[in-house]
């Protein structure tokens, strides 16, 4: 009778998605509405301390390399960005992977330390996802994925991305004010 999703519903989501996810099909925007990119795949393969909003009897962790991948997502198709916990992939060999098939790898939902995200960085990942949250905090010792921002350990000419949520909630301003300042352009 309700429009509305109740607390049972919210914990099967993550297992509704990945059913969902081989239906959605990139395709070019039209007269009649915009088009679909491709699908950004936030977790499973995520840190079980930095979960955020997904539920953690969802969060999988690599076992038998690439086949974990496709057994949860199926088809990789249509997607556009897949965010991992860089810790989850120790290798790299599924950021490698993922990068040939043409898919943007964003790091997040993750415990990993600044080593972790260069790792996977070097295996070609490029994108943070947002940044600040949901990875540990800055610190002068180990400044975790968002020292990213900042490393000198990556190929010249390499960039790295972020998204961020700056609702002024998320992300105080003056945060905002380091990611802007690290890199402008």
């Amino acid at each position: 009778k309700h429009n509305c999703i109740k607390l049972k519903d919210l914990i099967n989501i993550s297992f509704i998605l990945f059913q969902i996810v081989p239906k959605i099909k990139k395709r070019n925007g039209d007269k009649n509405g915009a088009g679909v990119l491709g699908i950004h795949l936030e977790g499973p393969f995520i840190s079980r301390d930095k979960k955020g909003a997904h539920s953690v009897q969802h969060i999988k962790y690599i076992e038998s390399g690439f086949q974990d991948i496709l057994e949860v997502y199926g088809s990789l198709d249509n997607v556009a960005i897949v965010t991992i916990a860089p810790e989850v992939d120790k290798t790299g060999d599924i950021v490698i992977k993922l990068v040939k098939q043409g898919i943007t790898v964003s790091l997040g939902h993750s415990s990993g330390n600044l080593a972790d995200g260069e790792r996977a960085m070097h295996a070609g990942a490029n994108f943070i996802t947002h940044l600040f949250n949901a990875m540990l905090p800055f610190h002068h010792r180990d400044p975790g994925l968002v020292g990213l921002l900042t490393t000198d350990t990556l190929p010249p000419g390499r960039t790295v991305y972020f998204g961020i949520i700056s609702d002024g909630i998320h992300t105080h301003p003056s945060a905002l004010r380091i990611a802007y300042r690290s890199d402008p352009e």
